[in-house]
């Protein structure tokens, strides 16, 4: 690949602006967190089953990590209006659905094809989530208009 064909890959994608990488990043730690304490809130505090607890920690990190991309790191592509916000939760949501298969499915196969450390997988996998779900918030969730 020429070094002009990778640049204009690079900036289709999203990965010629390192400061919005970073943000978002900044933004999936803290999903993290989020997540994690929705989970040990319902289990342990309240007494939900782990599985309930974790889809409702799931999709409630999925909407805490929409609207601070929305308002901290995607702010200028934005198009304003409720409809197209709505319209950018609906495909954000889509998107992370998308992005959970696939890590689900990659972890699999470095645990039980390639023999890696589930924990070591987890890495690789979020790695790789994050560029997948970085790059498809660029183009299709948050298109510039």
């Amino acid at each position: 690949m020429s070094q002009n064909k990778t640049l204009n890959f690079l900036e289709k994608f999203g990965f010629k602006d390192i400061s919005r990488m970073i943000k978002f990043a900044m933004v999936g730690a803290l999903g993290v967190i989020f997540n994690e304490s929705i989970l040990y809130l319902l289990t342990e505090k309240i007494g939900i089953f782990y599985l309930i607890s974790g889809l409702v920690a799931i999709e409630a990190s999925i909407i805490f990590v929409f609207l601070l991309n929305d308002f901290f790191v995607f702010r200028d592509r934005r198009a304003p209006g409720k409809f197209q916000f709505f319209k950018r939760l609906v495909k954000s949501n889509l998107a992370r659905v998308g992005g959970m298969i696939i890590n689900l499915a990659i972890l699999f196969l470095l645990v039980e094809f390639f023999y890696i450390y589930y924990l070591l997988a987890n890495l690789v996998d979020i790695a790789l989530g994050f560029l997948f779900n970085y790059s498809l918030s660029f183009v299709w969730v948050w298109v510039k208009n």
